[in-house]
């Protein structure tokens, strides 16, 4: 038995508290909390961890004022503008929740990051965007599935709300 998870994941929570905190701009946080997952993916690709998931936006974070939600989409399309670096790493990125309400250069990026990042196999970084209660319940029960080997790969869920 292997003491190095295959899969592990991370609730992003918190950025905006820390840098209200210290007189810095919820978005400034939400930037650094990227710095800070960019580092511990470093971490895991060096551990030999197949699977990173990072929950970045649930559904309750529409609530959040309509500039932190915007800027919060803004990072998020920037940081899927790194295909290259994904690819010279072997990441593959994949991009679980519903994507129907995200603006549509997002979905644009996410499906040109997800296309070309396809074939890597080194990890796989499973970004969680705008998903719920009925998201979590179903990432569960497939994550169950997999642990007992039913179902091949991760790919994108879909989970709907009367699930």
């Amino acid at each position: 038995m292997s003491a190095i998870p295959c899969h592990v994941a991370f609730i992003m929570d918190g950025n905006g508290r820390w840098a209200v905190k210290r007189g810095l701009s919820r978005l400034k946080g939400h930037r650094e909390g990227i710095k800070k997952a960019e580092l511990v993916i470093d971490y895991c690709l060096r551990r030999g961890i197949k699977v990173v998931s990072l929950f970045v936006f649930s559904t309750e974070n529409w609530k959040r004022a309509e500039r932190e939600v915007a800027g919060l989409f803004k990072l998020a399309s920037r940081y899927l503008d790194n295909i290259a670096d994904f690819s010279k790493r072997g990441i593959r990125v994949v991009v679980s929740g519903d994507l129907s309400r995200l603006p549509e250069e997002l979905v644009l990026k996410i499906n040109k990051a997800e296309t070309a990042t396809s074939s890597n196999r080194v990890m796989t970084l499973n970004l969680c965007i705008n998903y719920g209660g009925a998201y979590a319940r179903g990432k569960r029960d497939y994550t169950q599935r997999k642990k007992f080997g039913f179902g091949k790969g991760i790919g994108r869920i879909y989970v709907s709300e009367s699930a």
